[in-house]
């Protein structure tokens, strides 16, 4: 069972401060860890395709219009979406400005999106390992002034991506190539 706390305290662990009891502790590190958490957690699940917090929903169109006329729908983002994957209909023109997304060629729009997963027992374990070593990393120079520290731990953290990165492809199936008019001419 993962907690919000335990991933803070492997953090602190990697900084060789003091623990947590509790993340809304009222101690230095405690109030650091608060304010910390929940930006770094949602910026860690926006860079990477993390396969535990993929989430799909079908959404109906707004009733307002595009103001500049370009597209013919419009869609409002679901709250708790981070970053909306790429649809796999290479014809779907679609744009993102704000929490809107705009497209001409759906009026219903099956989106696949990262969720902003707030339960760390969804979380994959070497995310959660990945999330410690950013947390030591955001909170290293607040809690030990050390710039030299902030090195090393920005090592561990590109090697705890990288694994992460490798686990969660391993799970992903690779999709076939379409067939390419170009290639099928020379067959």
């Amino acid at each position: 069972m993962t907690s919000i706390t335990g991933i803070c305290n492997r953090g602190l662990q990697g900084l060789g401060a003091a623990r947590i009891l509790d993340i809304s502790d009222d101690t230095r590190n405690g109030r650091a860890c608060n304010a910390s958490y929940n930006s770094v957690r949602r910026a860690e699940l926006r860079k990477h395709t993390w396969r535990f917090s993929i989430t799909r929903e079908v959404l109906a169109p707004l009733t307002e219009t595009d103001p500049h006329g370009e597209y013919a729908y419009v869609f409002q983002l679901p709250a708790k979406c981070l970053r909306v994957i790429k649809p796999k209909d290479p014809y779907l023109d679609w744009h993102i400005e704000g929490r809107k997304l705009y497209t001409s060629l759906s009026n219903v729009l099956k989106l696949k999106y990262i969720k902003d997963e707030e339960d760390p027992d969804q979380f994959d374990a070497l995310f959660a390992e990945l999330l410690s070593s950013a947390m030591s990393l955001e909170l290293c120079e607040e809690i030990t002034g050390s710039n030299s520290k902030k090195e090393i731990l920005l090592g561990e953290y590109r090697r705890a991506i990288s694994e992460a990165k490798r686990m969660n492809a391993f799970e992903t199936i690779p999709a076939e190539p379409e067939e390419d008019s170009w290639l099928l001419a020379r067959l």
